[in-house]
């Protein structure tokens, strides 16, 4: 695998098992893990004067949604790909061209995708 030990990853995810999974996956690349974060807000706390190399980001966080983390991460240049239980097609159309991941993300493509410096 890459050495990614010098690669940042922003986490938001609101479910607790699954943001520990996707951060001892990311940690056991090699990745520096900016988070856990449930919601958008402590995301954008996390973001001030700071910046991920790329960024994984559950879209629905329970009783909002973190479009507009998403818009504020690509105008920032920062790839992004959103975790999703639900079809591309039910995202908003503006976000339908990133690179999603179905939920349960699966180890080895996480790694993959970690890896992956042209993730957008």
């Amino acid at each position: 695998m890459t050495d990614l030990t010098q690669k940042t990853v922003l986490i938001v995810e609101d479910d607790v098992l699954i943001s520990l999974d996707l951060t001892q996956i990311a940690e056991g690349a090699g990745c520096r893990v900016m988070g856990p974060y449930t919601s958008a807000a402590k995301a954008y706390e996390a973001l001030n004067g700071s910046s991920p190399d790329m960024a994984l980001v559950d879209f629905d966080l329970g009783d909002h949604t973190s479009a507009d983390l998403l818009g504020t991460l690509l105008d920032r240049a920062v790839p992004v790909t959103i975790l999703s239980g639900h079809p591309r097609e039910e995202l908003p159309a503006p976000l339908r061209g990133l690179d999603i991941m179905q939920k349960p993300v699966v180890q080895r493509d996480l790694e993959r995708r970690l890896a992956d410096d042209e993730a957008e």
